[in-house]
């Protein structure tokens, strides 16, 4: 029952996080952009979408969907990773 409580606080932490990535995206993009907020959203949908994911796996009992949820979000991290732009 422990396990269970810690998994849905993870993916309900995911899900906020990809929530306020939205936020982030949105106010802290250039004003006036005609994406505006269809870029904020599609921007952290995949965070969102991976939380959600793990969530209803951690209701339903079933671990498959929390792999297949963190597996997604392994190179969504990568790629985060890569657009850092390196020092010379």
């Amino acid at each position: 029952m422990e396990a269970r409580k810690v998994d849905i606080a993870a993916s309900v932490a995911v899900v906020l996080g990809g929530v306020a990535l939205t936020f982030i995206h949105y106010y802290g993009g250039s004003p006036g952009s005609p994406e505006g907020k269809f870029a904020a959203l599609g921007f952290a949908s995949p965070f969102i979408g991976a939380g959600l994911l793990a969530m209803v796996g951690a209701l339903r009992g079933r671990p498959a969907l929390m792999f297949a949820a963190g597996a997604a979000l392994i190179p969504m991290s990568v790629n985060t990773i890569s657009m850092v732009k390196a020092r010379a």
